[in-house]
């Protein structure tokens, strides 16, 4: 009776410590993600105004 208490109680935390680790690794999935999308948002407005100060200049 205690034995199967034991396991079970054993499989529950390992099932639990697998749990956070796979949150852990989506977090830092869509982390990264974020940053790509972020790296492409500050690139567009970089290049939006490189654009705009030449059109300024023909203008």
């Amino acid at each position: 009776m205690e034995h199967g208490v034991l396991s079970q109680n054993a499989f529950g935390q390992n099932a639990q410590a697998q749990r956070t680790r796979s949150t852990m690794q989506c977090l830092y999935i869509r982390k990264k993600d974020h940053m790509k999308i972020e790296q492409k948002w500050t690139m567009n407005v970089k290049t939006r105004l490189s654009l705009e100060m030449k059109l300024k200049q023909y203008v």
